[in-house]
């Protein structure tokens, strides 16, 4: 049963330098589980400038076992290619809730986890 669920796909732990980055992203309040809605606005503005989707994240601030679900703090994004930094200040003007970032990472380096998905045969 376990296997169904990927529990026993390989996980690598990667350390990589990481230059800064320009990231578009937008907040939400509420259950994790819409944090789809988000992740679509972002998609859909990125659509509007013609800007190709980098890699996407998400954060999650709070437990939902410790934190009510209305009070739950998220946010969904995109980090943009080098080739496209330019565009993305129009980003902002079309949805109020997107934000652009120019962000540097808080170290040289980062750790960061790759899970590798098995493909369904469905």
């Amino acid at each position: 049963m376990l296997s169904c669920f990927d529990a026993f796909s390989k996980v690598a732990v990667r350390e990589k330098t990481v230059k800064a980055m320009t990231i578009v992203y937008a907040k939400r309040t509420g259950e994790y589980a819409k944090i789809k809605q988000v992740i679509d606005s972002v998609h859909g503005a990125l659509k509007k400038e013609k800007i190709s989707a980098g890699l996407g994240f998400d954060l999650y601030y709070g437990s939902p076992r410790d934190v009510a679900k209305e009070k739950l703090r998220s946010l969904s994004g995109i980090i943009l290619d080098a080739d496209d930094e330019g565009k993305a200040d129009s980003l902002s003007r079309l949805d109020e809730n997107i934000r652009v970032r120019k962000r540097s990472p808080p170290a040289p380096s980062w750790r960061f986890t790759i899970f590798q998905r098995r493909k369904s045969n469905t």
